[in-house]
């Protein structure tokens, strides 16, 4: 270090989310920051903080975090398993239709419908079921018109 950040005095700060600073003595802290308590040189204010700021993760994310793990540890309360309601029971299963076919989302319409629609792909358009055979080699044929990229620039 330099003679002159050796006589610049260094105050360690800390926001309102526990996180570390130093900052010139001399100055005033920055807006949303506080003293921790330490002045000295650079070296020792950051030492300072590598002795106190053992948890480098914001205040908000530590209260998050324990609130999910205490969250996660109480005791989940069983709900008794009760019947499928008369709604789901009451759709007819039509004859060589699978299983899944015959859900209340799918309820009145026809198998083949219900197929069509799980076979649709981006924005409704029908997917191939196989994919097209690949040539041994494409034909050199030359395009009628000029391939143009976007907005018809060539």
């Amino acid at each position: 270090m330099s003679e002159r950040e050796e006589s610049i005095r260094y105050r360690v700060v800390v926001n309102h989310e526990e996180q570390y600073s130093i900052w010139p003595a001399d100055k005033e802290n920055a807006s949303g920051w506080r003293d921790a308590g330490f002045d000295g040189s650079k070296a020792d204010a950051l030492a300072y903080i590598n002795e106190h700021w053992t948890d480098m993760r914001p205040l908000s994310l530590r209260q998050h975090m324990e609130r999910d793990q205490a969250a996660s540890q109480q005791p989940v309360a069983v709900a008794a398993v009760s019947p499928a309601p008369a709604a789901a029971a009451a759709v007819p299963v039509m004859a060589g239709a699978a299983p899944e076919a015959a859900t209340p989302a799918t309820a009145g319409t026809s198998v083949a419908e219900a197929e069509a629609k799980q076979k649709r792909g981006w924005f409704g358009r029908q997917r191939d079921e196989a994919p097209a055979p690949a040539t041994a080699a494409p034909e050199a044929t030359e395009d009628p018109k000029q391939k143009r990229g976007w907005f018809g620039r060539r």
